[in-house]
């Protein structure tokens, strides 16, 4: 664990959330909730709506540290 690790783990999750906010939205943050609507899509299609739900609940997951 690198001393900038070890520093944000010190932080509390309340205040990280709201520090996160300001930010904008990584590249990789935003490539994998395309992907993960992408396997909901195809999910979908093929009528597997437990995998649907399953991808969507990760999408808002990635998204919700960074949604105003």
């Amino acid at each position: 664990m690198s001393a900038l690790d070890t520093i944000a783990s010190q932080v509390p999750q309340e205040l990280r959330v709201k520090l996160m906010q300001h930010f904008a939205v990584p590249f990789d943050v935003i490539s994998q909730a395309q992907k993960l609507c992408r396997y909901a899509n195809s999910a979908l299609e093929h009528e597997d709506v437990a995998t649907a739900v399953k991808n969507c609940e990760q999408v808002l997951q990635l998204l919700r540290p960074y949604n105003n």
